[in-house]
């Protein structure tokens, strides 16, 4: 069941990669200025690169996971963590009937 899970994973996450890439090459402008106020308290040279870094992490973290890494392991339940807060602070800020 784990290994399903991974595979399953891991197709999600080439997907949003693809995605990501496909959009960069019809609306490169629209992708560079998504990554440069991704992060707001940041200098835009500084947020496109964490930008992408953290858009390629899943992929990098699947892939870890195929071949047994232990530290893809690790490295996933922190990710999963870190979208889990993410995803609770962001619903603060929003009401039930935006949700």
């Amino acid at each position: 069941p784990v290994t399903v899970a991974v595979v399953l994973y891991f197709i999600l996450t080439a997907l949003t990669c693809f995605t990501t890439v496909a959009l960069a090459i019809y609306s490169g402008d629209l992708l560079i200025e998504v990554a440069a106020l991704a992060f707001p308290f940041l200098p835009w040279w500084l947020s496109m690169p964490l930008y992408f870094i953290l858009l390629s992490l899943p992929v990098f973290i699947a892939v870890g996971l195929l071949s047994g890494n232990r530290a893809a392991r690790w490295l996933a339940v922190v990710l999963a963590a870190a979208s889990l807060i993410m995803v609770y602070s962001d619903m603060a800020s929003y009401s039930f009937q935006q949700i």
